[in-house]
């Protein structure tokens, strides 16, 4: 009987990988994206909170960018791996990009949850050295928010300054930038 509801609760677990079934049934796009915020920022602001005022990153911010690397969350990498913000690893375990460049050693990294995807997307922000202009404008700027982060994140993706304009539109359009105060 034990091992059978450990099966159950791993069976669960496994299941649970992205934003629930519920989530991938919506249709109408407003409810969707209002049901990703609902899941979304709960988890970024509670990670915020883990990590200290010093090193918060912006909501906003956060939102803008799991709804772009996600497709709205609906992406292979977030049902598969909980990864919100499409982040990489070159070591352990990993999802290999489908059209990955011969020669590239990068994985799509694994998440055991949503919250660990954005725990290690605040790490990524908070330490790596691309996001080194991101820590010196919050630590600079009074009233740092998500559209001048928005504006730091060059690194972030491979499209570079068609990045950050993407990121400023989709905050300002969403209304987003209510979350950062």
């Amino acid at each position: 009987m034990k091992k059978i509801i450990l099966l159950l609760i791993s069976i669960k677990l496994i299941l649970a990988s992205g934003f629930g079934a519920d989530y991938y049934k919506i249709q109408d796009v407003k409810q969707m994206k209002k049901e990703f915020v609902s899941i979304l920022l709960p988890l970024i602001q509670k990670q915020n909170t883990i990590i200290g005022r010093a090193k918060s990153i912006p909501p906003s911010l956060a939102l803008a960018q799991a709804a772009i690397e996600s497709g709205w969350g609906k992406s292979y990498f977030v049902k598969e791996a909980n990864n919100i913000f499409g982040q990489w690893t070159y070591k352990g375990n990993g999802i290999i990009p489908r059209g990955r460049e011969p020669g590239q050693t990068h994985k799509i990294k694994i998440f055991n949850s949503m919250q660990d995807s954005i725990s290690g997307y605040m790490d990524n922000l908070n330490s790596h050295r691309a996001y080194k202009n991101f820590r010196e404008l919050r630590r600079n700027k009074s009233n740092f928010n998500g559209l001048d982060a928005a504006s730091t994140m060059i690194n972030y993706s491979g499209i570079g300054q068609k990045y950050i304009i993407m990121l400023q539109k989709m905050i300002k359009r969403e209304g987003w930038i209510k979350y950062d105060n």
